[in-house]
């Protein structure tokens, strides 16, 4: 791995931040996870590798009772170079009593997008959406709600896309045991699973097709988490609202209608964490995501700061008159994953 003079300057900042009596209430976790896998594709072709899959440094700031910041360096392998991947100003009470005000970097607040299995959920691949932005969160009653805005990438042909233009909400009611919402955002284009896939649909990564949709497709979703100490259920399902032209997206001669869903059980036993479950997605064969998946992945707390995880994988294609193989793959992976 390979560091930039800047960000070897940032990191050796970090490092002396808890030896400065004038930022006391600072604080700096990090996580290292290290993957071995073994997989079969599509095409019956297997693979192997041992890789560093993550590695994150947050720094957390309270400056005051009402202002925080937050920066969180990430490097995901053959995913995220390492770099700033969120960078926050949080504002209490300051736009109302018991209001939440964030601005920066971040991954705005759209779907629960949450597992137990090593790797990322197919809801999270397809929707989790990280922009420059600006949120606000308030209670409401026993609910509580969350607005945000942004300008994004997308943007529909002949018309200005560069403005702040793009906006979200959310409503959530949660308690000791539940916790359920509902979700929208006026661009669905703008998700980073949708980035890759719309600029390289027509097979010219460069032509910026992001940028010149034929219209635009807002998205949505809900999700349902119920959990106690012995187990946990989740359920979730986002996607877009409409169909996206078949010249800016599209599968079997007709606008793609992405969505993707999850429903997962988790079970608890002290230190240790079983967890099964089904993913699958509609309409998403160019974002690269198979059409189902089975999952199941155990896990435990070897040391206080480490975990070790095995995750069994088995995947369906899209039928060939949808782009795909119409075949199955299967994967193993086994991570260690130590917290600082």
């Amino acid at each position: 791995m390979r560091f930039s003079s800047c960000t070897s300057i940032l990191l050796a900042t970090a490092c002396l931040l808890p030896f400065t009596p004038a930022l006391a209430d600072t604080t700096i976790n990090g996580a290292i996870e290290v993957e071995s896998s073994y997989a079969t594709s599509y095409d019956k072709n297997t693979s192997s590798n041992i890789s560093v899959a993550a590695v994150e440094l947050a720094i957390d700031s309270q400056l005051s009772d009402d202002v925080f910041t937050h920066l969180l360096f990430l490097h995901e392998e053959n995913k995220t170079p390492l770099g700033v991947d969120e960078a926050t100003i949080t504002l209490r009470n300051l736009v109302g009593k018991d209001t939440e005000l964030v601005v920066g970097q971040f991954f705005v607040a759209l779907g629960k997008l949450e597992s137990y299995m090593v790797s990322d959920p197919l809801t999270l691949q397809l929707a989790e959406t990280n922009e420059g932005a600006a949120q606000v969160s308030a209670p409401l009653g026993p609910l509580s709600g969350t607005i945000y805005a942004f300008q994004g990438k997308s943007g529909v042909i002949d018309q200005q896309h560069d403005n702040i233009n793009k906006f979200g909400l959310r409503l959530e009611y949660s308690d000791d045991n539940l916790e359920t919402g509902v979700h929208y955002i006026s661009s669905f284009a703008d998700t980073n699973g949708m980035h890759e896939a719309i600029e390289n649909f027509d097979g010219d990564p460069d032509n910026n097709s992001l940028a010149a949709l034929q219209h635009s497709v807002a998205g949505a979703g809900v999700y349902v988490d119920y959990h106690n100490n012995a187990f946990s259920l989740v359920a979730e399902y986002i996607g877009a609202l409409k169909k996206f032209n078949a010249n800016d997206l599209g599968i079997s001669n007709r606008g793609a209608q992405p969505a993707a869903h999850q429903l997962e059980l988790s079970y608890f036993f002290g230190k240790h964490t079983f967890a099964v479950g089904h993913q699958g997605t509609i309409d998403a064969h160019a974002v690269s995501l198979p059409k189902s998946r089975w999952m199941a992945a155990a896990s435990t707390k070897a040391k206080a700061d480490t975990t070790l995880a095995l995750e069994l994988a088995h995947d369906t294609d899209y039928r060939v008159s949808e782009g795909g193989t119409g075949k199955t793959a299967l994967g193993i992976t086994g991570q260690i994953q130590v917290t600082f």
